[in-house]
């Protein structure tokens, strides 16, 4: 007779024959002074280990792992783990030596160690099958696409043109390229950017010779090769421009501004991920005049953008949209001015489930910009806002990217500088949240890379503890390179990195990730 029963995140099976007063046949635990991987780049694989011991008073003989996960094999042939277990492998009684042995696993995907299925998880059993054991400890590891693609604007004199840079090798390396300008346009570049295995999909601002339209460009190689689209505004519309895109199951969104007096909220939304693509301007709330979407993020099918309304007397307020439908249809919601501060501006938003953090700047009236937080708990619907007290020796900050996971832990990115006015340094600056936005910490890049003098950030993207963030350092003489920092540890410490300017290129800037 065999009895399963869930024990937290998982799962024992066990035979109702009692051994010597010991519960279990086997005790399964990490093996010591090693750490179990949480996450894993496609294509790659990392190595997980435990060490079985025998649980009973006799030498047991036979033994087998009868289930793993998907994704993880057990390896039988290392020449470097002296006490292996094989394929079947003997236990010498409780306390006596060789008396466990170590478990190598191999993981190449995803795991979940809250899968409900049995069969996914890790058991040893004796001979038969019958009597099993599980672990306390069970695999949890997070895929990462080690394809990743930041977009922008590459200029050559005074044309710009949409900029391209991937990676493959989680960000050390990047391979960068322009792409070349549609038919009746004169200048283009692209500020968002989402990818979904080997599909990406941007948007942009695309300028002919008369108004700005919006643009995307499309990706199904990782990035390799991309064909681009520029889009007619809605009707009664003259011009507009997309900012942040999002897809989820071959359904996308992206949010902007279209203009015909005055811009207001502009969504776009594709059913086939990213090839054709349906508009809409939303309606401007009383008694703003304007308004623009900068950010979006989807999460099942719960989608919320962030952007800014503009009143009469030129003050900007922190606004979001929502949807329940993924992009269907639309709220809208103003959030009011926080106390001592006149004018607000929301750049950045990631969402997981119904938890979302916007990001921007919140200007205090006294000509200082403070970073800005607005935390929703239900998908969007209502907010708390708050500001964050800058770092000793700074006077303003702006917070323009960010990226959350399921844990509620975000990091965000943007640009800090010191008092002097226009011409004062700015300096990458970065905020980092483990309990869903009530505490943060902050630091601020101020070792540049050697020949630079200022730098921003403005987008990110976290997979487990590896955060990738992309962005522009100045030189004394103003020209704009395109730069990256890498954190693997959460976003606790960055490396930098500026990317040389392809051929032709003498500016540049890298705006969204994914």
């Amino acid at each position: 007779m065999i009895r399963e029963f869930r024990q937290g995140a998982y799962l024992l099976a066990l035979s109702l024959v009692t051994f010597n007063s010991y519960a279990l046949p086997f005790n399964i635990k990490p093996k010591a002074d090693t750490s179990l991987p949480t996450q894993v780049f496609s294509g790659e694989a990392v190595s997980a280990f435990y060490t079985i011991t025998n649980n009973t008073s006799s030498v047991r003989s036979g033994n087998y792992i009868k289930y793993l996960p998907p994704h993880v094999k057990q390896i039988t042939v290392d020449n470097n783990v002296p006490d292996l277990c094989g394929s079947t492998f003997k236990l010498h009684s409780h306390g006596s030596n060789g008396d466990s042995c170590t478990l190598e696993l191999s993981v190449t995907g995803a795991v979940n160690s809250n899968d409900p299925d049995p069969h996914h998880h890790l058991f040893a059993c004796f001979p038969g099958g019958i009597t099993c054991a599980g672990t306390n400890s069970p695999l949890n590891v997070f895929l990462v696409n080690s394809a990743l693609t930041a977009v922008g604007a590459y200029s050559s004199n005074e044309t710009s043109f949409p900029g391209i840079a991937t990676s493959n090798s989680q960000g050390s390396t990047w391979k960068q390229q322009t792409l070349p300008l549609p038919s009746n346009i004169v200048s283009a570049y692209l500020t968002g950017v989402t990818c979904s295995g080997a599909t990406c999909v941007a948007v942009g601002d695309y300028s002919s010779n008369t108004y700005d339209l919006p643009g995307v460009a499309l990706s199904t190689d990782n990035g390799m090769t991309w064909s681009q689209q520029v889009l007619t505004p809605p009707p009664c519309f003259n011009s507009g421009y997309l900012s942040g895109v999002n897809c989820n199951n071959n359904i996308c969104n992206a949010v902007g501004a279209y203009t015909n007096s005055s811009p207001q909220f502009g969504t776009a939304r594709s059913l086939d991920n990213g090839n054709s693509w349906s508009q809409r301007a939303l309606p401007l709330l009383s008694p703003y005049v304007s308004g623009e979407l900068v950010g979006i993020s989807c999460s099942g099918n719960i989608c919320v953008g962030a952007g800014t309304y503009t009143d009469n007397s030129f003050v900007r307020y922190a606004a979001a949209i929502y949807s329940t439908d993924t992009g269907n249809s639309w709220t809208q919601v103003a959030l009011p001015l926080l106390d001592g501060i006149r004018d607000e501006h929301l750049n950045g938003i990631s969402c997981s489930g119904t938890f979302c953090i916007a990001v921007g700047e919140y200007d205090n009236g006294s000509g200082n910009q403070l970073p800005g937080i607005a935390v929703s708990t239900n998908g969007g619907s209502s907010w708390t806002q708050s500001t964050l007290t800058l770092p000793d020796s700074y006077s303003d900050g702006s917070l323009i990217g960010i990226s959350c996971n399921a844990n509620n832990k975000c990091v965000a990115v943007g640009t800090y500088s010191v008092p002097g006015g226009s011409n004062a340094p700015t300096y990458p600056a970065i905020a980092v949240t483990t309990d869903g936005g009530s505490n943060w910490s902050q630091q601020v890049l101020t070792s540049l890379p050697s020949g630079f003098t200022s730098g921003a950030l403005f987008g990110v993207e976290c997979t487990g503890n590896t955060c990738v963030a992309s962005g522009t350092y100045d030189t004394a003489n103003f020209v704009d390179t395109p730069a990256i920092a890498v954190s693997t540890d959460g976003g606790n410490t960055w490396s930098q990195q500026v990317l040389a300017f392809p051929s032709g290129i003498f500016n540049a800037d890298l705006y969204g990730i994914s």
